[in-house]
């Protein structure tokens, strides 16, 4: 039985490092660059307040704007994992103080700001779905990090996490 996981975990692999390959034309240069200048924004940009989270992946900062999380969809009111989702993102971010990242677009057409989310060194979006209570949800152009995020996704399905359970 571990043997089938390791080797459903090497397709799996395989799999994303495939779709990686095809998001973009960029080389290793570009990659080491883009990580050290991730680094030194988080350590000069502020940090906002998480006062409150409407659902798994929309929280609201000390400003007032909402925040949805890019590159991940959670289960909407009255679908299955809802309230899950709600309350692992409740616990994990309400109270604290968060550095967000943006990509190409800055809003999506609801008003609510396009944002990756770390707390800390834990990248909030890719833990939502790592642990099974998002997916992956690629909408163009913004996938800067959709590759991770889709790493984490058959990850949890694997280990049959949430709502792959």
């Amino acid at each position: 039985m571990k043997k089938r996981y390791q080797i459903l975990l090497i397709i799996a692999i395989v799999l994303v490092l495939a779709f990686i390959s095809t998001l973009g034309n960029s080389n290793e240069e570009d990659s080491e660059s883009e990580i050290t200048v991730l680094h030194t924004i988080e350590e000069e940009s502020p940090l906002f307040l998480v006062t409150r989270v409407i659902d798994g992946d929309t929280i609201v900062i000390d400003t007032g704007e909402k925040i949805r999380l890019i590159c991940i969809d959670t289960p909407e009111t009255g679908e299955e994992g809802f309230f899950e989702a709600k309350i692992y993102l409740t616990k994990l971010l309400t109270g604290k103080r968060v550095y967000l990242e943006s990509d190409i677009t800055d809003k999506d057409r609801y008003g609510r700001l396009l944002r990756y989310v770390y707390l800390g060194n834990l990248f909030v979006n890719q833990e939502i779905v790592l642990n099974g209570y998002g997916k992956t949800y690629i909408y163009e152009p913004d996938i800067k990090h959709c590759p991770k995020i889709k790493l984490a996704e058959v990850e949890a399905k694997i280990k049959r996490l949430g709502i792959w359970s």
